[in-house]
């Protein structure tokens, strides 16, 4: 028997687990900043390439889980009222 390597057998494993829009926004996340400029420093000329990294991934994750919550509140009633 061949055996894959390791990482094809982790994307071979989310897709048939998770599904292929899954993969696609996985490999899309891991993929972008190490393509992109990325910087601490906010004086160069570059810095906003570096705030759309962040932001973006973050934003999907916020949508992401407000659609999970599927339109219920984010805490019980009984939560707030204490």
């Amino acid at each position: 028997m061949v055996e894959a390597p390791a990482p094809l057998q982790q994307v071979v494993l989310v897709m048939l687990r998770f599904g292929f829009f899954t993969l696609v926004v996985t490999l899309f996340v891991i993929n972008w900043p190490l393509d992109s400029l990325v910087t601490t420093d906010f004086g160069a000329w570059y810095p906003q390439s570096s705030w759309l990294v962040l932001a973006l991934p973050g934003g999907m994750a916020v949508w992401g889980f407000r659609c999970s919550l599927g339109g219920r509140p984010l805490f019980a009633e009984s939560t707030l009222e204490r």
